[in-house]
């Protein structure tokens, strides 16, 4: 993460990070500590019906409950997510900042591209921490079931 938090850094940091909840909410907070950014934001959008090692997709990702955008317009913004397969679902949230919300700037960090589903007919993230071939399981998605 030091790398891309240098890249980042070098081009100027941001106004704001929104967060693609769930997998980019841990990502986000680390970035929004390392960058010194206090306006930590989160959109809930899923493209998988389950959490299960390759869960289907859902037709199109989907954005549940609210979406905290407001006041974005105009300025920089850093969308984090953890890992881009299709790239749908960091596509989805871009087009919300860019047209709902206004922003400025809008740069994207992914932790992972998984090249295997990357179908390249959206945007690259702006800065990817690493590319691996296939199914990727994070710390964080380790940790005990809530019950």
């Amino acid at each position: 993460m030091a790398s891309v938090t240098a890249a980042i850094t070098r081009d100027g940091p941001p106004e704001a990070i929104v967060a693609i909840a769930r997998g980019g909410l841990i990502p986000a907070v680390l970035l929004a500590h390392r960058l010194g950014c206090r306006d930590l934001r989160t959109l809930n959008i899923t493209h998988t019906t389950t959490d299960a090692v390759h869960a289907d997709k859902t037709r199109r990702p989907v954005l549940t409950g609210a979406v905290a955008v407001d006041g974005l317009a105009g300025r920089d913004v850093l969308l984090v997510d953890d890992i881009a397969g299709s790239g749908d679902t960091l596509a989805h949230a871009r087009h919300l900042l860019d047209h709902a919300a206004g922003v400025r700037r809008l740069r994207t960090i992914v932790l992972v591209v998984n090249t295997a589903n990357w179908t390249q007919r959206h945007q690259a993230p702006t800065y990817v921490g690493h590319r691996v071939e296939g199914w990727v399981i994070f710390p964080w998605e380790q940790a005990a079931t809530c019950t």
